[in-house]
């Protein structure tokens, strides 16, 4: 008879906890605005892979990810419509970024990369 209370009691508080994470979540993902970024390299680079970024803008926040991971590299993200710089980073390390207070009606963002020899710019939008 123990058992199957436990049992019983372990099931209704699980039951409970899943209720709970799942009315949380829907408010989290509508805060958040996909990002459309093109890149392109000053010169071709061969045996290397293209550079390709994500991102969305989440409570003021540019988030970045890119497929390679950066040593040393001058990072600068200026807005658009402003020309107000937004992030400026001269030696980016890694493969991310955040990038904030950002204005979330922005007509979009200019990105410029320096690694090395090489340059990458691009354009940020929002979808």
């Amino acid at each position: 008879m123990k058992a199957r209370f436990f049992v019983f009691f372990f099931f209704l508080s699980l039951v409970s906890q899943l209720n709970l994470n799942a009315s949380c979540v829907p408010n989290e993902v509508l805060n958040r605005k996909q990002v459309r970024i093109k890149l392109s390299a000053d010169k071709i680079v061969t045996r290397a892979p293209t550079l390709t970024a994500t991102g969305y803008v989440e409570d003021g926040c540019l988030f970045l990810f890119f497929n390679q991971s950066f040593n040393g590299a001058s990072v600068c993200i200026t807005d658009m419509g402003t020309g107000v710089v937004v992030y400026d980073d001269a030696n980016f390390t890694g493969d991310s970024l955040v990038a904030s207070p950002v204005d979330e009606n922005s007509s979009g963002f200019n990105i410029s990369i320096v690694s090395g020899d090489v340059t990458i710019t691009g354009e940020i939008n929002f979808e």
